[in-house]
């Protein structure tokens, strides 16, 4: 799925609602979605 990726920390993230999300250690990012043409760094 993700040939290059080496393993590393993720933060978990809880939000007051409920919810959460989880985000990779590290001062900056590529992210990719295909099925709706995101794309941000």
């Amino acid at each position: 799925m993700m040939p290059e990726y080496q393993g590393g920390f993720w933060h978990f993230i809880r939000l007051p609602d409920g919810g959460g999300y989880m985000m990779p250690d590290g001062d900056r990012f590529h992210m990719v979605n295909g099925a709706n043409w995101f794309d941000r760094t």
